[in-house]
């Protein structure tokens, strides 16, 4: 994989879960999302990988 940690932060079902899984009122923006993940950069993918799991 040329991209190794990918996270589509524009991604419907990716705001989605993160919305679920921080329990916030509304659907976090691409930006938001962006600035989650910061902290975990090394782990996007994983992340990636788990919030579209969990919705499920």
């Amino acid at each position: 994989m040329a991209r190794p940690n990918l996270f589509p932060a524009a991604d419907i079902g990716l705001r989605n879960a993160l919305q679920k899984l921080e329990q916030l009122e509304k659907r976090p923006t691409p930006e938001e999302c962006r600035e989650w993940v910061k902290p975990y950069a090394d782990w996007a993918s994983y992340i990636t990988i788990y919030l579209w799991g969990s919705l499920d």
